[in-house]
């Protein structure tokens, strides 16, 4: 989000998570006009992970969507923390 109002300091590692896990983008916004598109992108929240692939449910949906928060405070502050977690899930520590 922060990259459409001109913030661009924060990386989309969550969206990426999302689309590599989910198998898809977290926005269906591919047939939209630009000002639809940045209007959706500002306003909605993605489907849940969890409904597109309920093979996520538990820690990696909460990393997941704690690396795609829309409150800056409430993500990932940087992709060591973001990675740290995801080893300690990976080594089923979480």
């Amino acid at each position: 989000m922060e990259q459409l109002l001109g913030q661009a300091q924060q990386v989309a590692e969550g969206v990426l998570l999302y689309r590599l896990l989910a198998e898809r983008p977290p926005f269906d916004i591919a047939d939209l006009p630009w000002p639809e598109a940045i209007q959706r992108l500002l306003e909605t929240e993605p489907m849940p992970l969890v409904q597109v692939n309920p093979a996520v449910a538990g820690p990696l949906e909460r990393i997941v969507g704690c690396a795609m928060s829309r409150d800056v405070a409430g993500r990932y502050q940087t992709a060591a923390e973001l990675a740290a977690d995801l080893v300690r899930f990976l080594e089923g520590r979480r």
